[in-house]
C-alpha cells in the first residue's frame, strides 16, 4: 500500500475511535510495507490533551511488522 492509502485507513480509525472528532494534523512514517489483503491491526494511546485538541499516537501494523507509526493532532468539542 502506498502512504496515501493508509494515510486514508489510519484516519478512518483515528475518526471512529475519537467520535469523529476534527483531524487536524496527520504525521506518517512508513515502515514495512503492507500489501492488499494483509491484516492491518491498528493501536493507540493518547499523548497528551488540553487547549482544544488532544495529540494520539498510532501504530499500524501486519504480520510482518510495524507498517506505520503516526502522530495525530484532533480538535477536542467545547
Amino acid at each position: 500500500m502506498n502512504i496515501l492509502t493508509t494515510n486514508g485507513l489510519l484516519a478512518r480509525v483515528i475518526g471512529e475511535w475519537t467520535s469523529n472528532a476534527g483531524l487536524r494534523r496527520l504525521f506518517t512514517r512508513l515502515r514495512a510495507p503492507a500489501h492488499p489483503y494483509d491484516e492491518l491491526s491498528v493501536a493507540g494511546t493518547i499523548r497528551s490533551a488540553g487547549d482544544g485538541q488532544a495529540e494520539l499516537a498510532v501504530r499500524a501494523a501486519t504480520r510482518a511488522g510495524v507498517h506505520a507509526d503516526v502522530i495525530a493532532v484532533v480538535g477536542l468539542p467545547a
